[in-house]
């Protein structure tokens, strides 16, 4: 006999844990779950709407079950006529309009922003709470290394939705999309706990879960996307199939010269976001700085010149901080 929706939901909340993120999420309380459960009482449309949001692992096992009891719900949620998670063919040729006709000083903003609005949209349609932005390779220092990642351009929605608006942020092997590039493997954490676990240093307030994959051209790459979800266990395979569609789109926002071999990753480990932003804020400044310092030694340097100099000071700046700290916190032996 087949399974109903009440017993599923009673074997689900079997887990303490999920038992309580589940009355939490909803805002009910242990009564209401367990006369669901127990057939006493029905949850309204709306819950059982938010029901199949917090659950995304057994949505398509729940769906037909409550389309069973409750036969309008199928036609309202279901997949009968519902968008698959595909970019739109329309999208694809709005991206190469802008390819082709931005001025190549803007055309990494512009294509990057594009894209991941486009992103959100998709995977977010209901603003229930995303963050996606790249990171990309820190020019490295002559025959060096890539040493760091740096947030080029992000989106989000609430409770994030100003989170990619302040200052750009550096990011090392302690991050999960400085994890993903170094392996060149595209990594998922499913629940907060397991990112404070596998990534301490990493841990963004409200993530429910996160996705990192490298942005990868042939043998190169050119840094990494992240993103993040108030859901626990947001990324099943259709969403990460669709975030792979997106991570190769993505290349087109990058020149050629901007893309570095797998092998020359070897990143370092950075100070939190709190500790970078006192640093960072001096950013306009060293990029001055070395204008005028070019100028003096009657050299010419164009401010993309300069920035690249600025962002390169800032990165061995962090990483002797980290190292710094590293030192400080080890145990003195006598």
């Amino acid at each position: 006999m087949e399974i109903t929706w009440r017993e599923l939901l009673g074997k689900i909340v079997s887990d303490p844990q999920e038992y309580q993120r589940i009355i939490e999420t909803l805002g009910v309380n242990a009564l209401t779950l367990r006369r669901w459960v127990n057939g006493e009482t029905s949850p309204r449309p709306q819950n059982l709407r938010m029901l199949l949001n917090i659950l995304p692992r057994y949505r398509k096992q729940l769906l037909p079950l409550l389309a069973l009891e409750f036969p309008s719900f199928e036609h309202e949620n279901g997949t009968q006529g519902a968008q698959p998670l595909t970019i739109p063919a329309s999208f694809y040729a709005q991206v190469m309009s802008a390819y082709t006709t931005v001025s190549p000083y803007l055309r990494s903003f512009t294509v990057s922003d594009i894209i991941l609005q486009q992103l959100v949209k998709q995977l977010d349609p209901d603003g229930d709470g995303m963050l996606v932005f790249v990171a990309q390779c820190v020019p490295p220092w002559h025959g060096k290394k890539i040493r760091s990642l740096r947030m080029v351009a992000g989106r989000g929605t609430q409770p994030w939705s100003t989170y990619v608006e302040y200052h750009p942020q550096f990011f090392g092997a302690e991050s999960l999309v400085g994890y993903a590039v170094t392996f060149s493997h595209l990594t998922i954490v499913r629940d907060y706990a397991e990112g404070q676990r596998v990534f301490p240093d990493d841990a963004i307030e409200n993530m429910g879960s996160a996705i990192a994959a490298p942005i990868v051209l042939a043998s190169q790459t050119v840094g990494g996307i992240y993103i993040a979800s108030t859901q626990l266990d947001f990324f099943q395979p259709e969403q990460v199939t669709l975030i792979q569609r997106y991570v190769e789109l993505l290349c087109l926002a990058f020149e050629r010269d901007e893309f570095y071999d797998i092998t020359l990753i070897e990143l370092g480990i950075m100070p939190p976001r709190d500790v970078q932003i006192p640093l960072l804020i001096s950013f306009q400044q060293r990029v001055i700085q070395q204008i005028e310092m070019a100028a003096r030694m009657h050299h010419s340097m164009t401010r993309m010149q300069a920035e690249k100099c600025a962002w390169q000071q800032l990165e061995a700046e962090l990483i002797a901080i980290r190292l710094h700290a590293s030192v400080l916190s080890e145990p003195v032996s006598i």
